[in-house]
């Protein structure tokens, strides 16, 4: 059986910060995927450039699958994870958008030669009542911030190449097979 290709972040369009930085080891690659009962994502994030620089990853969904600038009141059903990966490896999960329970998201990491694994799985039912069928769509994004000792970002890039993707709900698109 062949394998998914990669949704990767390794091009230079993808950058916003840091584009020097790019042909060091901090490009992402992930794969997503679904059962019935939950979502999930495993995202490689490469090693860590100078000593104290963090890793954050940002997961974004949008179960509803709008594309465009949304108006504050109406981002139901958008959800931001924030993973942060210090040093230690250990990651550390935080909710920035969206009414999900923290203890609902379960994280886990696991330290690569290259840098970083991580885990992430989400029950369809902490979204609420809305479990994806075959053949829809989901916005999906991942955001790949490094931030330095002084915790000032040194590279930050993005998978669908929206530079404002926190705000402006043009994500890239997951299909459900």
């Amino acid at each position: 059986a062949g394998h998914l290709p990669a949704l990767a972040i390794e091009h230079p369009e993808q950058v916003f910060i840091g584009p020097d930085r790019l042909g060091r080891p901090y490009a992402a690659q992930a794969w997503a995927g679904y059962t019935p009962e939950a979502f999930l994502t495993v995202v490689h994030l490469g090693g860590l450039g100078e000593p104290g620089e963090r890793r954050e990853l940002g997961v974004l969904i949008d179960l509803r699958y709008r594309n465009g600038v949304l108006a504050p009141g109406f981002q139901d059903d958008t959800f931001f994870i924030r993973l942060s990966v210090p040093e230690t490896g250990d990651a550390e999960a935080s909710i920035f958008r969206g009414a999900l329970e923290l203890e609902r998201v379960s994280v886990a990491a696991a330290p690569r030669p290259d840098g970083t694994e991580l885990r992430i799985e989400v029950p369809w039912a902490a979204f609420g009542e809305r479990t994806p069928e075959p053949g829809e769509a989901m916005g999906f994004d991942l955001v790949a911030l490094w931030r330095d000792a002084r915790d000032a970002p040194v590279f930050r890039a993005v998978w669908s190449e929206n530079r404002n993707v926190v705000q402006d709900a043009r994500m890239g698109t997951l299909f459900f097979a």
